[in-house]
């Protein structure tokens, strides 16, 4: 077993607390991805499992053995840096056997490790190359290669796309998840990238000045987002907002959320809950949700075009409310609407968030 447990870890830089308390089992043979702002602690955390960092207090187990104090080459741990940091002198099949060379591995073990790793990686053809001739993407190849070859109990990545282009990262996402289906080796991955963590994660894991805001299946952080912070970062382009009142309906039987405005919008999920009337919140709702419709109708919203965004397969539209707060809503190729006219939104209530005042989502 390749389980890796984090137990109320803490790391400190000078004044800095970069990770406070953080507790994370990261289960075996399962890609967990680390998201969060620069700064929120991801790659520390990263270095604090590799052991390049050591933590002040908590502990790391991997495969259940304590490794607080076991140096990185002993962890039995890969990582994949941001940098390819391959030796510039040495060929493809040098920089991948180097590692190997080190703990003294028979040298025909070392060509079966290298050729293995490059057959899976399709690098076959570049063994006899230097890095110089070598494309991005080929040398993130040959750094995950690399890292293939030692056999580790679990790969880290630490935002090992972002040096290459739109088409680069693409192609390298999907290798990367063909790598992790066809090795079923422990991964944490840390990136900025959405449709990396959407599509490589087992686990989504959003931390947040030095802690963990939530984590589980990346579905269920998009669909069920704990609080304001996360339902922002999940999702791109990200969730909607708008603040307002809850009041009664005229029949008093309801609850209707009013905008700052005073447009409403129907909240069913609080009718029985009349203690909430007169209290402010959040409500938010993704571009998705939002349809632009030809005349005003129950939920929804009078605004005025203020920048469409035409991205060839789809279209969003950015729209003003009379507070001049931006609502973002996403249409098909053809809209031919322009700048400064008047449209309606309307809003699905069946996917709309309600956030308290603290951020927190009001419908758990």
């Amino acid at each position: 077993m390749s389980s890796i447990k984090i137990d109320c870890v803490s790391k400190s830089f000078k004044d800095s607390h970069i990770l406070k308390d953080i507790n994370l089992d990261i289960e075996d043979g399962k890609c967990t991805v680390l998201v969060g702002p620069s700064g929120c602690g991801k790659s520390t955390l990263l270095r604090l499992i590799c052991g390049l960092e050591t933590v002040d207090s908590g502990n790391i187990r991997i495969s259940g053995e304590l490794v607080n104090n076991v140096p990185p080459a002993y962890r039995g741990i890969a990582m994949v840096f941001q940098s390819y940091a391959l030796y510039p002198h040495m060929s493809v099949f040098e920089n991948m056997a180097f590692a190997l060379r080190v703990h003294k591995i028979p040298k025909k073990d070392i060509k079966e490790h290298v050729m293995r790793a490059a057959k899976i990686l399709k690098i076959e053809e570049l063994l006899d190359r230097f890095p110089r001739q070598l494309s991005g993407g080929q040398r993130q190849r040959v750094a995950i290669g690399r890292a293939i070859v030692r056999k580790p109990k679990a790969f880290l990545f630490d935002e090992p796309l972002s040096n290459l282009d739109a088409a680069l990262r693409t192609e390298m996402r999907y290798e990367i998840a063909a790598l992790k289906s066809q090795l079923n080796v422990t991964m944490v991955y840390v990136t900025h990238d959405q449709a990396e963590a959407m599509t490589l994660a087992d686990t989504l894991v959003v931390m947040n000045k030095g802690r963990i805001e939530q984590s589980g299946k990346p579905l269920q952080l998009y669909n069920n987002p704990k609080n304001i912070f996360v339902a922002s970062f999940i999702g791109a382009p990200k969730m909607n907002f708008m603040e307002g009142t809850l009041q009664s309906d005229n029949s008093g039987k309801g609850v209707h959320f009013v905008t700052f405005d005073n447009q409403e919008l129907s909240c069913p999920a609080f009718i029985s809950n009349t203690s909430n009337i007169g209290k402010s919140f959040k409500i938010g709702v993704r571009p998705e949700n939002i349809a632009i419709v030809p005349k005003h109708e129950a939920n929804c919203l009078k605004t005025t075009i203020s920048w469409i965004e035409n991205l060839g397969n789809e279209v969003y539209v950015y729209s003003k409310l009379a507070n001049d707060q931006l609502v973002n809503s996403r249409v098909r190729p053809g809209f031919n609407q322009s700048v400064g006219d008047t449209i309606f939104l309307r809003l699905d209530m069946a996917y709309a968030h309600i956030f308290d005042h603290l951020g927190n989502n009001a419908l758990d």
